[in-house]
């Protein structure tokens, strides 16, 4: 095989270079025991402490796959993913290639040295230090992704691909070979979130994709267990035979040098056949495991006696290393398919066969996933490689060829080093360049006209705002091409470089979520489908024209139904600032109750701080012709990311406006991630500026200048609708209360207050747009300023009983109360229920404690309990059993109390208009 000048090869693979690569292996598999048993002996632990735990056994399998790709194949470009057991591998070999870096600088051997002895150890001063899995934090993270979930970074792995190849397609990025590398535990490979990308990688010819499957036959709890008679052969067969059959390339390393240099002996094909189709993963692992010459003579001898002849001519030590001498362990087959999967034209599979806990007592052992060395194995181990326990982790001692392998080593880390400081220098300049393009000052919002639209929905907001990003976005590229397009207004010219990072995407929910023009002509793709719609104009009314192109006016990632993997774009894609310089926003459509299929792939894309918009819609029981089965919202708060849910089409605006600039100017540090929940319920409009205008505070106030006041609200998590403050006989205490709404139950809201002030009671109106702002970790920070600026507080009010007339010396019959909470949510109780318990007053919370059913909106709202007139009884309720707290006064201060006269009791009471009392 030619040495590769990409990857910076220094020798020929002639023998002593391969000696060398396994001299490598071999000590990086010592110090990853190592690594992993100290992390379970730390001096200070308490009894009570959980086990650390580790994979050493899962990295040894590994062994040999990681070194080729770490010490040759992988250029400085490409992106790595790595099962998560097997982190502590890869850090043992960026060790050796000193490849650790902390706070911008290089570490040196002796700081790598402290550093390996920090795995899963808490930093509390900052010191650089290994997670259990894959981190970013990590010294050694460069293109590599996190991996603590599993099943998932691949994924995410190729849609980086993706990304990049849309990049190079409008020219933002120059053209490279970079190539996208995945490591996967074959018990990992029964994940259903790969299968949903298997056959999309495959249709969009991803062929800088590579997965590399461990295939060593055992998962954490033992040896797998699988069907032969169903697949017609093994786990490996099968998996072989789906991946051809979703358009990738598979490789597969299954036997090494030594079997098949035995395979071409005299009756070898016997043996080779025996080991291909008759023994099973289960049988084979047992030989394995007992590395027994007559055991595995007889089990052979069994299954075909025409063995009897290639068994008589191999003795027991080359039988024994026959047996287990697997494809994926053979430095040589690997490097040889990684530069054939590096030249490919589709993704590639490279099904490498392996033994989990190579040359250690581990070996094929059942139980092995979770076992640890014992210290007597960790010496042996380290003596082997003339290592102490003193310094088990030094670089320059210990090696049978030294000078070649120190010459080696330096030289490859000097490439890698050198790699990574031009390719950050390159994305810190393409960064810089985007951040000059974007306007000094961010509209306020999009110039979305709805003063002839009264009634209408968060969603259409969504799609007007979506079609408008694509449409300014696309706009200079259908001018160049020579397309007639409409002149941009002053506002979407504004708005023109920043609309060239909006994309979207939609696991085929596009049309029913309102962005059909976003998707019409512009579907991204290269499937080379003919375009019948065009040749036959075959229109349908609403309908999008779904062919896809490569040109830069095509701005829609489609995606089948397949939530998962198009929640892993949406992340992938919102990386793209970081990793390539160019900051795409992309703005994922999903229906909401369906983020529940994709919730794993949503933490990730969040862990991982990737920047995107997720517009969930239609949510909750909002969506009442479907009923039951789409009405459970999936109400979700992590970190980095923060969920909206507004109620009018203005708010909708406001909140995309500010998303968009936030993503632009890195504006969103804890908050990339941005979830809003939309509705298709109509809402009238005009009830939005009319209630406002009602308020004492914006009286005589134009339109113009009562939103810029209410925008800021609605920025800040919340605002006040109805403000009763200003009426005669609001009296906080005794008549009034707050109802904290969220989303489409403002207008059950509205009447219930508005059927409460005619019984004397006073229920104010606040808006919640973001559970997380308002009452949330965001709103922890300030001592939940914006709440407490809204006029909800734990306000103490001394009030006479109903009926009574004090005078001074009636102090002690005063009763403490407190305006009390009625919220409503159009979902689980949880996202509002704690606003009482903030502020120190009662509350009862309305929302979904059932699932639901079909029916309109006003039915399904009374079978929740969140319809006006149950509204109107939370309100009654929770005012009648408001806390009454005694008062205690020192007889110095009743000496003080001055006289004054009788007070007359008013005549009515709201009491006497509620029917509980």
């Amino acid at each position: 095989m030619a040495s590769s000048t990409l990857n910076n090869l220094p020798f020929s693979l002639d023998q002593d270079s391969i000696d060398s690569l396994d001299q490598i292996a071999n000590r990086a598999l010592v110090t990853t025991y190592h690594m992993i048993w100290e992390a379970n002996h730390r001096k200070g632990s308490e009894t009570t402490d959980p086990k650390v735990g580790g994979h050493p056994a899962a990295c040894g399998s590994s062994l040999h796959l990681a070194t080729a790709m770490h010490m040759v194949a992988r250029a400085p470009q490409d992106f790595w993913c790595g099962k998560p057991h097997m982190a502590p591998l890869d850090h043992s070999l960026h060790h050796l290639l000193q490849v650790f870096r902390h706070k911008g600088q290089w570490l040196g051997q002796k700081e790598g040295e402290e550093v390996m002895h920090r795995l899963r150890y808490f930093s509390a001063d900052g010191s650089p230090t290994f997670q259990s899995y894959h981190a970013t934090s990590e010294p050694d993270s460069w293109r590599i992704l996190p991996s603590g979930t599993v099943g998932i970074p691949p994924v995410n792995s190729g849609y980086l691909a993706l990304a990049q190849r849309y990049l190079e397609d409008r020219n933002m990025v120059e053209k490279s070979d970079t190539h996208f590398w995945s490591l996967l535990g074959d018990s990992e490979f029964r994940e259903g979130s790969l299968f949903e990308a298997i056959t999309d990688f495959g249709e969009r010819e991803l062929k800088n994709v590579t997965w590399i499957l461990d295939y060593n036959r055992q998962s954490l709890d033992g040896t797998r267990i699988t069907n032969t008679n169903a697949f017609d052969g093994t786990d490996a067969d099968r998996i072989h035979k789906t991946m051809l059959a979703n358009g990738w390339n598979v490789i597969e390393l299954k036997h090494g040098q030594k079997r098949r240099k035995v395979f071409q002996q005299k009756g070898g094909v016997v043996l080779k056949d025996i080991l291909d189709k008759k023994l099973s993963d289960f049988d084979l692992q047992a030989l394995l495991w007992k590395r027994d010459p007559e055991l595995i003579r007889n089990e052979f001898l069994k299954i075909d006696l025409k063995s009897k002849e290639a068994l008589d001519n191999i003795n027991d030590k080359d039988l024994l290393e026959m047996i287990k001498d697997l494809g994926g362990h053979d430095i040589v087959d690997i490097l040889q398919a990684y530069e054939d999967a590096r030249a490919s034209d589709k993704p590639t599979l490279i099904l490498a066969h392996t033994i989990k806990g190579i040359d250690s007592e581990a070996f094929a052992m059942s139980g092995n996933h979770s076992s640890l060395p014992s210290e007597d194995e960790i010496e042996r181990m380290l003596k082997s490689q003339g290592l102490t326990s003193k310094r088990p982790y030094q670089i320059d001692i210990g090696w049978k060829n030294s000078k070649e392998i120190l010459r080696f080593l330096e030289k490859r880390s000097k490439f890698v080093r050198q790699g990574i400081e031009h390719l950050e220098s390159d994305i810190a300049a393409k960064e810089e360049v985007w951040q000059q393009k974007w306007p000094k000052e961010f509209p306020q919002d999009f110039g979305v006209n709805i003063d002839m639209m009264p009634v209408v929905h968060t969603q259409w907001m969504w799609g007007q705002v979506a079609n408008k990003l694509t449409r300014v976005g696309v706009y200079q590229d259908l001018i160049n091409g020579g397309i007639k397009a409409n002149e941009l207004t002053e506002t979407e010219k504004t708005w023109q470089n920043p609309a060239e990072m909006a994309l979207t995407l939609s696991p085929d929910v596009g049309t029913s979520t309102n962005i059909n023009p976003s998707m019409d002509g512009k579907v991204y793709g290269n499937s080379g489908n003919r375009n019948w719609e065009e040749e036959l104009d075959w229109h349908e009314r609403g309908r999008p024209e779904l062919i896809d192109s490569s040109k830069s006016t095509a701005r829609h990632i489609r995606f089948e139904i397949a939530e998962q993997a198009a929640m892993s774009a949406a992340g992938s894609f919102g990386m793209s600032g970081q990793l390539f310089g160019v900051p795409l926003m992309p703005m994922m459509t999903i229906y909401d109750f369906f983020i529940k299929r994709a919730l794993d792939q949503l933490y990730y894309n969040v862990y991982w701080r990737s920047s995107f918009l997720l517009i969930g819609t239609p949510s909750g029981v909002a969506l009442s012709p479907e009923g039951a089965q789409h009405s459970w919202k999936s109400d979700i708060q992590m970190p980095s990311m923060i969920t909206w849910e507004p109620c009018y089409a203005k708010e909708m605006e406001w909140i995309l406006a500010d998303a968009t600039r936030r993503h632009c100017q890195k504006d969103n540090y804890d908050r990339e991630g941005v979830v809003v929940r939309a509705v298709t319920m109509g809402v009238k409009q005009k009830s939005f500026i009319n209630n406002l205008k009602s308020q004492a505070r914006f009286a005589d106030k134009k339109k113009d200048s009562i939103f810029d006041a209410i925008r800021k609200d609605v920025l800040s998590g919340g605002y006040v609708l109805v403000d009763n403050s200003h009426l005669e006989d609001y009296q906080p205490g005794e008549n009034v209360v707050n109802i904290l709404v969220m989303g489409s139950a403002v207008d059950q809201a509205l009447q219930a207050s508005e059927k409460l002030k005619q019984k004397g009671i006073y229920a104010n109106i606040i808006i919640c747009t973001s559970a997380d702002l308002l009452l949330g970790r965001f709103a922890e920070k300030d001592n939940y300023k914006q709440l407490k600026s809204l006029g909800i507080n734990g306000n103490i009010h001394l009030v006479a009983t109903a009926g009574e007339t004090l005078d001074s010396a009636d102090v002690l019959l005063l009763g403490a109360r407190q305006v009390p909470i009625v919220s409503i949510a159009d979902g689980e109780l949880g996202l509002l229920d704690n606003a009482g318990s903030i502020l120190g007053v009662p509350q009862i919370a309305l929302g979904v404690k059932k699932f639901s059913k079909s029916g309109k909106p006003d039915e399904v709202f009374t079978y929740h309990g969140m319809d006006a007139e149950s509204i109107q009884n939370a309100c009654g309720e929770i005012l009648a059993r408001a806390t009454l707290t005694q008062v205690k006064v020192s007889p110095q201060v009743l000496s003080q109390v001055a006289e004054r006269g009788k007070a007359t009791p008013p005549e009515s009471s709201w009491r006497d208009f509620w029917p509980e009392q």
